[in-house]
């Protein structure tokens, strides 16, 4: 019987329009409905802001309520570590039965969780990247005095929770975990937050007639905020393609506070013709129809887990390429793998595969089969493995 509500800590912005909760990143029906096969109720607590218009996707909905700290004006940070030490103390000393999940990593909830850990108050962890990669200051663009300070704090309270949760799920099936191991290796799981129905899937991989050789169609699915999803990398080698003798183009999808400074740069090197800046898309069939007249996904990105835009490109049978970084890895074979910031290996494997039509339908087969392995009839028992776990412990 259901029985318990979850608390799902977060670092997500929500916007409130009209009484109505929106992200840019998330939704209800996606992201948080599943919480109601085990709990009956789920309350996320987030940074939430107030704006003039629908920003994203609905996130809340029947049995999912959005709550957390109101961020307003300057100093952000302060009130992010003030709303964080507040609620905090609430959760230990006047509501210790609601069940706790921290979703890491994030400054709110690692706030949250070394309070929880000082009052000895039960907590679960979800590992969804690499605070290591996504606190860099090549990743975030900051180059402030207390950027590497902040990125020390983060691995290691990162390293500080999961040791003292009670329950632990990463989003890498060894990655991760070598680098943040769970205190109790028993109630520790390993399973993408990503949900592919069968809806996500194209029938057949592309075939070697879908490539025309010296030509190569990309496309790039990620948040423009900060350096975090590597498009400038994408940019820059889309310049040299073009020098090249190679007919490149790409598409973005995605928003942030970095698209002027992209498509600046696009038009410095004179490449607005060939750079298309879609903005953020809500609806999934427009993604998939642009995703489905690409040659190649390309994600050089900064900071990951396991990106949820690569398992849905190679669910679309797009071959791939993407920075060897978190659980990356896990996805792509080594050949189709770069450095991070390294602009001239993107451009030596793009520049191979836009010559080789085969190369890129074999590819096409081989990341349909491993997205296959994501789909949610293999995915969605883990989930509730750890659900239970927590609900029961």
């Amino acid at each position: 019987m259901k029985n318990s509500e979850i608390m799902i800590v977060r670092d997500t912005k929500f916007f409130c329009y009209r009484g109505q909760w929106f992200s840019p990143v998330v939704d209800y029906e996606n992201t948080f409905r599943h919480y109601l096969s085990v709990f009956n109720s789920t309350t996320i607590l987030g940074k939430l802001y107030v704006c003039d218009r629908p920003v994203g996707n609905i996130a809340s909905g029947p049995g999912v309520k959005i709550d957390g700290i109101m961020i307003r004006g300057g100093f952000k940070l302060l009130s992010l570590f003030v709303g964080a030490l507040t609620r905090a103390f609430l959760f230990c000393f006047l509501d210790r039965k609601t069940k706790i999940i921290l979703r890491i990593p994030g400054v709110f909830p690692q706030i949250v969780g070394l309070v929880l850990i000082m009052f000895r108050h039960a907590f679960a962890v979800e590992v969804v990247a690499d605070p290591a990669d996504e606190y860099d200051t090549a990743a975030l663009g900051n180059h402030l005095p207390y950027a590497k300070l902040l990125k020390l704090f983060m691995v290691w309270s990162t390293k500080q929770l999961t040791a003292h949760a009670t329950a632990t799920a990463y989003v890498t099936k060894n990655v991760l975990q070598r680098k943040y191991p769970p205190g109790k290796i028993d109630r520790s799981f390993g399973f993408t937050s990503t949900i592919l129905r069968d809806e996500a899937f194209v029938k057949m991989p592309l075939s070697v007639k879908r490539f025309t050789t010296g030509k190569i169609r990309m496309v790039h699915v990620g948040s423009m905020q900060h350096r975090l999803k590597g498009q400038d990398i994408v940019i820059k080698a889309l310049n040299i393609l073009i020098h090249r003798q190679i007919d490149a183009s790409v598409e973005f999808i995605g928003d942030g506070n970095s698209r002027v400074c992209l498509e600046n740069l696009a038009k410095e090197l004179g490449l607005s013709n060939r750079c298309k800046f879609h903005g953020f898309i809500s609806s999934l069939a427009e993604i998939r129809r642009i995703l489905d007249k690409a040659d190649i996904f390309v994600l050089p990105s900064r900071r990951e887990g396991l990106p949820r835009a690569l398992l849905e490109a190679m669910a679309r049978g797009l071959p791939a390429v993407a920075t060897s970084i978190a659980g990356i890895p896990e996805l792509l074979e080594s050949d189709w793998l770069i450095r991070r910031d390294c602009v001239s290996s993107l451009v030596e494997i793009l520049q191979h595969a836009a010559m080789s039509p085969k190369v890129l339908a074999i590819q096409s087969k081989k990341n349909l089969m491993k997205a296959r392995e994501y789909q949610v009839e293999n995915v969605y028992p883990q989930r509730l493995d750890f659900y239970n776990v927590i609900k029961n412990g």
